[in-house]
């Protein structure tokens, strides 16, 4: 005889969609933390690569005849801000014109050095 009720051993619709939504809600909290793990990580690396190439760029400055003082201040200036741009200019107006685009973009910090000019070798012909 069927008086309306339910059989409790079998889950209702609602229970199950409720269940679905749980996993679901679990799912993306994974997820999200996975994540945030993976872009710590990415970030580690990132950071790591900075001070190499920071150490990198005060070796190679200081072995092109740049003071060992100004390659320190580039490399700590990447480590602070994690950029630095250089430009290689032909006279003294393009040096003038890049100053002032890096003015004008708001740059920090500009300044210009000369450098020392690289003696030509003579051919030896065999």
């Amino acid at each position: 005889m069927d008086n309306g009720s339910q059989d409790l051993s079998e889950p209702s619709f609602v229970s199950l969609l409720g269940g679905i939504a749980n996993d679901a809600k679990e799912l993306l909290l994974q997820e999200v933390a996975l994540t945030k793990l993976a872009v710590q990580y990415e970030l580690r690396k990132a950071k790591t690569a900075a001070i190499a190439l920071s150490i990198g760029i005060g070796t190679v400055a200081t072995g092109m005849g740049i003071p060992e003082y100004e390659a320190k201040r580039y490399e700590g200036k990447i480590k602070e801000v994690g950029r630095l741009i250089s430009v290689h200019s032909k006279n003294s107006d393009e040096v003038k014109r890049a100053k002032e685009i890096f003015e004008q973009a708001g740059a920090h910090d500009i300044s210009y050095t000369e450098e020392k000019g690289v003696p030509k070798h003579e051919e030896i012909r065999v």
